[in-house]
């Protein structure tokens, strides 16, 4: 195994390692909105470690259908991994574009995405693909990061990056914002000629026990995804941890000195 393949293969574990115990918090409201019922085939857009996708196959039941997609080869194999580990025999995970998916026509009754739309070079061509192959009766359901506001967990590192190397963007025009705001992906779903967009909102903490937890966190969780801190050398990046400390700070409670940070999540789902 080359250098690069360790490497990605780690970042994929660091996901799940630190960043999906905050994510996966999201899940019960997502599933919700989302619906799966006994029976139905769900592909899973963009499906990291398979977290979603394995819930998805738990309420298929045995005679569902669950396929997890993603472009990461190395998310693909944690995905297997762990499905196999869990002996869930009615879901398959493959490596695949979401933009361009080898899949045939009106074949699935749901397709959902969470937090990977902001991963997509071009979303409106995937959302086009997900209109394709859904059944004319189905639904989508996709999630993507919230408002800068109201997500400091992630708009820290970025305005501390920012502020560091002001050629990055800040938080406010940091791509994993892009869809977080009012009505941006409620529209998006009613441009790919989706309709009853229905929304929901909702926030997610995990405590971290210093800040150096907390970093740690940011640079190895979202090494494979948002990577906000990526391509930083050692100097720059104990400046961005100085930069972005007394916003942090904000965040820890005075008499434990833990750090809960929040993060919001924008959830939309639609019919074909």
């Amino acid at each position: 195994m080359t250098e690069a393949q360790t490497g990605t293969r780690n970042a994929a574990a660091d996901y799940l390692e630190h960043v999906a115990p905050l994510t996966n918090q999201f899940f019960p409201a997502f599933m919700k909105l989302a619906s799966v019922q006994p029976g139905e085939r769900v592909l899973d857009l963009a499906c990291g470690p398979g977290d979603l996708t394995l819930e998805a196959a738990a309420r298929a039941g045995a005679q569902g259908e669950v396929l997890g997609i993603d472009i990461s080869p190395e998310m693909v194999e944690l995905a297997r991994r762990r499905a196999l580990d869990a002996g869930v025999r009615n879901v398959r995970f493959e490596v695949m574009d979401a933009q361009k998916l080898d899949l045939r026509d009106s074949y699935w009754d749901l397709v959902i995405c969470h937090l990977g739309v902001t991963e997509f070079a071009d979303p409106a061509a995937a959302l086009r693909e997900v209109f394709r192959v859904l059944r004319p009766v189905g639904r989508t359901c996709f999630s993507t990061w919230g408002t800068v506001e109201r997500s400091p967990w992630l708009a820290i590192p970025h305005d501390a990056a920012h502020a560091v190397i002001p050629a990055r963007p800040a938080a406010q025009r940091a791509p994993a914002f892009r869809y977080g705001e009012p009505g941006v992906l409620s529209n998006m779903l009613a441009e790919a000629e989706f309709g009853d967009v229905t929304p929901d909102r909702l926030t997610a903490s995990l405590e971290y026990t210093d800040a150096t937890a907390y970093w740690t966190a940011i640079e190895r969780g979202l090494a494979a995804t948002v990577k906000p801190l990526a391509g930083l050398n050692e100097a720059q990046l104990a400046a961005v941890r100085e930069a972005g400390d007394p916003a942090l700070r904000r965040w820890r409670h005075p008499r434990t000195h833990v750090l809960r940070p929040p993060v919001e999540a924008f959830i939309g789902v639609a019919c074909k």
